[in-house]
């Protein structure tokens, strides 16, 4: 059993579980003595040949004391979608990555190729490798937006009820950009 090298056990949770019931299996790991599990949300499925993706599964999951993984490339896959093999939708890889990413996980999944059509194993649901540096490098402003506003501290206003969101001491807020744009600069 993989837990039992204590090594880091990344546990996808399959298509038909709800993310609650990821608890049980995560115990069963951390039973075993490695408390190194993640948990990985792949999509669940939906009719026949598609997975979608409920972006509630990773709050959901960061709730039982793992880091929560997005697996973007498996959630675009369509099992069985072109006959004898599984197809995918691979334009919506960087789409359902920003969506989790923002949610505050710890880590996205992409996987990448040369020629996603002429890969061995999930071609259509690969981020071609030209497009990966663009992708990864919007998905860390979203990671650090994401987990800035994780960080940031409430305070509740006793009149009329309102809820305020201060930012943390150490959010900072960036550099500040001239009045001038590229034209007149």
């Amino acid at each position: 059993m993989a837990a039992a090298t204590g090594r880091v056990t990344n546990i996808k949770k399959g298509q038909f579980p709800s993310p609650p019931d990821m608890g049980h299996v995560v115990a069963k790991v951390t039973k075993s003595g490695n408390p190194n599990v993640l948990v990985s949300e792949r999509g669940a499925c939906l009719g026949y040949n598609t997975l979608i993706s409920d972006m509630r599964a990773l709050p959901i999951m960061k709730r039982l004391g793992c880091p929560a993984v997005f697996d973007a490339t498996h959630s675009v896959q369509k099992p069985g979608g072109i006959g004898a093999a599984s197809g995918g939708e691979r334009e919506f890889v960087p789409i359902l990555a920003r969506a989790a990413v923002a949610t505050g996980i710890a880590a996205t999944f992409i996987e990448s190729h040369e020629e996603p059509d002429h890969a061995p194993s999930n071609g259509p649901n690969m981020l071609p490798l030209d497009d990966m540096e663009r992708c990864l490098r919007i998905l860390m402003g979203f990671d650090a937006l994401a987990k800035g506003l994780a960080d940031a501290t409430t305070d509740r206003e006793s009149r009329n009820g309102i809820e305020r969101v201060q930012p943390a001491p150490d959010m900072g807020r960036g550099p500040r950009r001239s009045g001038r744009n590229k034209e007149t600069a």
